[in-house]
């Protein structure tokens, strides 16, 4: 198993209605453009772990058997799970955080038997430019849950794409598959814009789940 231990975000605002505000927080990793960050085990556990990027790949991608394909792009690397027949667990757990903030767009892709975001953790894409192409893309062979909130009970756990104020482009595009859905304790999934301009458009919301949402 892959386990990644930090000090957890700093998000102080988790508001629908305002952009989120990471604060001071710290990355673990730092990925920069046209790189790529892939985390493959079996079992992957982020505690308080910060994740980011400007127009680089994170991929975590968690089994325990089968074959993860590896391909080159002009972007970097790029993974492919087809070839895998049983998945492992993904936790993010303490006030974990993967993001892809900035003027270029990122990718977030996680892929996984039980995929949970626990304890205010968040996945957050934040286009602040003229690029369009960001994703974050989930897919959890079981449950994808978002659930518990931060220790001043203010925050929670959040998979949020947002345009900023100077964004002249979409925002990226939330592609989430699941067997079951589990939102609890005020879980969001979000896009929204809040840019100036015409141009910076919310991206869009795509949940394909076979089973059942469960919104407690």
């Amino acid at each position: 198993a892959i386990t990644v231990n930090g000090s957890g975000n700093q998000i102080t605002n988790s508001s629908t209605l305002s952009p989120i505000e990471i604060g001071q927080t710290s990355s673990n990793f730092s990925i920069s453009s046209n790189q790529t960050l892939a985390l493959v085990g079996n079992g992957i556990d982020l505690n308080g772990s910060v994740i980011s990027t400007e127009g680089g790949q994170i991929y975590l991608t968690s089994v325990t058997s089968g074959l993860v394909g590896i391909k080159r792009t002009g972007s970097g690397l790029s993974l492919s799970d087809n070839n895998i027949i049983k998945y492992q667990d993904i936790n993010l757990n303490q006030q974990s955080l993967i993001n892809a903030i900035g003027e270029k767009p990122g990718i977030i892709s996680l892929s996984g038997k039980n995929i949970n975001l626990l304890n205010a953790s968040f996945i957050l894409a934040q286009n602040q430019g003229n690029l369009s192409g960001s994703s974050l893309n989930i897919k959890a062979s079981e449950f994808l849950t978002l659930s518990g909130k931060s220790p001043n009970n203010e925050i929670s756990s959040a998979i949020r794409s947002e345009v900023l104020q100077t964004g002249e482009a979409q925002g990226a595009n939330i592609i989430i598959s699941a067997q079951k859905l589990q939102l609890r304790d005020q879980g969001q999934i979000q896009t929204g814009s809040f840019s100036e301009s015409v141009n910076g458009l919310g991206g869009e919301i795509n949940i394909n789940v076979s089973d059942t949402v469960d919104l407690n």
